[in-house]
């Protein structure tokens, strides 16, 4: 009766602490600060940021360079004063063309590549992108769920530990009460010294147990402190006590649930389909591609200045022929 009115003492001081929280404050908790699930998060935010990469296979990329040339090499010189349309008569001159001098030039140049089929490369690497994007998700849902197991696991861990810390200070007050008693009986003479001796010992003997059982309960906060990812000199003070719940469903029924229903075999999954995706994508570079492209330039012999302008526009398709072994080696 003593050792379960102190408990509940302890529980009513552990409610009052700054610190108190019951299991569900501590899942929150961990799972807003743990350090494996922040880095979870920022994996998911990687796959996301892979899958706006392949984009690129659909959208056109613009380019807008700016360039200085200064030469003295004739066939430069005259294709400068070309495209500057400066280009006089009297740059016919046999000896102006052998010797041009030094000539700058200055081009302002804008370029776009349209991206027309690179034998579904493109369609597959998005396709992939997004399939690594679920796996992320999934593999940070299962993080999660590991997290909140964790988090119930120390906390009742803590809790049983104080339950034992309790019961064993329990056990030396009525030690140390019954090691009183012997004393007294030993100067009456009512028992042996032996007898006194044994009390004392058992005395002893739960003063070091209580000393065990006070690391064990600092273990087990130190346990919670750090799945819950909160700062090494914090006390979390459970409040919640044992509840002794039944399974009402068989096992081949919880097994198909969680079959179906488990986050890391879904992320297995999507990682799986991520993979076939992948190599359809390596399969796309085997096949020719197709690219559209312009270009419009402004060139001068002062910076800023406009004086010549053109433009180039055409289409081009490539086919990789022999890569050493690079592209079939992506294949496989």
């Amino acid at each position: 009766m003593l050792g379960l009115v102190g408990w509940t003492v302890v529980l009513l001081l552990r409610a009052a602490s700054p610190d108190a929280l019951t299991l569900e404050d501590a899942r929150a908790t961990a799972v807003k600060k743990n350090t494996m699930l922040q880095i979870a998060r920022q994996h998911v935010k990687a796959a996301e940021a892979g899958r706006l990469q392949t984009g690129g296979g659909f959208l056109p990329s613009i380019r807008l360079s700016q360039g200085w040339t200064r030469s003295s090499d004739a066939v430069n010189a005259f294709g400068f004063r070309l495209k500057q349309e400066q280009f006089t008569a009297a740059d016919f001159d046999v000896a102006r063309l052998n010797e041009p001098g030094a000539i700058t030039n200055f081009q302002t140049k804008l370029a776009v590549q349209q991206p027309v089929y690179n034998g579904g490369s493109s369609i597959s690497r998005r396709r992939q992108a997004t399939e690594g994007v679920r796996a992320a998700e999934a593999s940070l849902e299962h993080a999660m769920n590991n997290v909140r197991y964790q988090t119930a696991r120390a906390y009742w861990g803590q809790v049983l530990a104080y339950e034992a810390l309790q019961a064993v200070r329990d056990g030396l007050e009525t030690a140390r009460s019954h090691a009183r008693v012997a004393e007294a009986l030993y100067r009456e003479q009512t028992i042996p010294l032996s007898d006194l001796l044994a009390a004392r010992v058992r005395v002893a003997e739960l003063e070091e147990e209580a000393i065990t059982a006070e690391s064990r309960v600092a273990t087990a906060g130190e346990a919670l402190t750090l799945v819950m990812g909160l700062e090494a000199d914090a006390s979390p003070r459970p409040t919640d006590s044992l509840v002794v719940h039944s399974v009402q469903q068989d096992v081949a029924t919880l097994v198909s649930e969680a079959l179906q229903g488990r986050p890391d075999l879904k992320a297995a999954d999507h990682q799986a389909r991520a993979a076939r995706r992948g190599s359809a994508a390596a399969r796309g570079n085997l096949i020719p591609h197709l690219n559209a492209f312009f270009e419009a330039g402004l060139d001068s012999d002062e910076l800023f200045q406009r004086s010549g302008e053109s433009w180039t526009a055409g289409a081009l398709l490539t086919w990789d022929l022999f890569s050493g072994g690079r592209t079939i080696g992506g294949v496989r």
